[in-house]
């Protein structure tokens, strides 16, 4: 079952960071807001968020963590 448990988490993490890099883009591609800082917190809260999920799977296949 920690095998289902650790894909399901690894592919959330790279849904994650795929979701990020296209919100990414899109704010590239629009004028800048005045709350420039808060769209940067927030892009760099999903990063790692999406690569704790990455390694949080990779972890539970290698059976690193229970």
């Amino acid at each position: 079952m920690h095998i289902l448990y650790g894909w399901i988490a690894i592919l959330a993490g790279f849904f994650q960071l795929w979701i990020t890099q296209r919100q990414y883009q899109q704010f590239r591609q629009s004028p800048p807001p005045n709350n420039r800082i808060f769209l940067w917190l927030g892009f760099g809260f999903a990063l790692v968020i999406g690569l704790i999920f990455v390694i949080a799977g990779l972890g539970i296949l290698l059976g690193l963590v229970h």
